[in-house]
């Protein structure tokens, strides 16, 4: 009997949490397009060839709350990607830097790979960015594109699906995003912690 009544009570306090803190809207149909482009095999499959190129998980398969931007550009850079990974205190960022062959010779230059502990307060930093700029709800995709810029990647793995759409993974992907938009302000968070000294 005590087990049971335990088991309710957490079940309740769950059910009673604010799982929209900040009031996101939910519109049913981005949600069915984002859900329909998700379940494409064609768009796993091609973003599954970054992660290979610079050696990252599949989020999915992660044991713990991550965040990740990873981001393609034109020219010299090849791919780069932060992974942030929740620590019991803080969290643990994951850099990789790679460069096209030219470039690492033209320049003298090496793929790179920096693995540091963030401070709780980093980590609720990147933690409030997602979640304040309406993450989980945004479209996976917007029509826009171009011919110099790069390919931005944002991913979230929540196992306890605490947000406002209550699933455990999302990703979205833009373009060059644009000044002033919550996916940019997002990634301009990501970049100001992981270039903290």
């Amino acid at each position: 009997m005590k087990y049971t009544i335990l088991f309710l009570a957490t079940g309740l306090l769950y059910a009673c949490q604010n799982h929209n803190p900040y009031e996101c809207s939910i519109d049913d149909q981005i949600l069915l397009v984002n859900d329909s482009l998700l379940a494409r095999e064609g768009f796993k499959e091609s973003y599954e060839n970054y992660l290979y190129a610079v050696d990252e998980p599949d989020m999915n398969r992660c044991s713990t709350k991550t965040y990740r931007l990873m981001n393609s550009f034109s020219w010299e850079k090849k791919i780069w990607s932060y992974r942030f990974e929740k620590q019991s205190e803080g969290g643990l960022l994951t850099l990789k830097k790679t460069y096209t062959k030219a470039y690492k010779e033209s320049e003298g230059v090496n793929d790179t790979t920096l693995i540091r502990t963030l401070t709780s307060d980093e980590w609720s930093t990147i933690e409030k960015a997602f979640d304040s700029s309406c993450f989980w709800t945004m479209p996976v995709k917007i029509d826009r594109k171009g011919l110099d810029g790069g390919h931005y990647w944002l991913e979230a793995f929540d196992p306890l699906a605490h947000n406002p759409v209550k699933r455990d993974y999302f990703i979205a992907v833009r373009w060059s995003p644009e000044r002033g938009t919550a996916f940019r302000h997002i990634c301009e968070t990501i970049l100001e912690v992981a270039e903290a000294e």
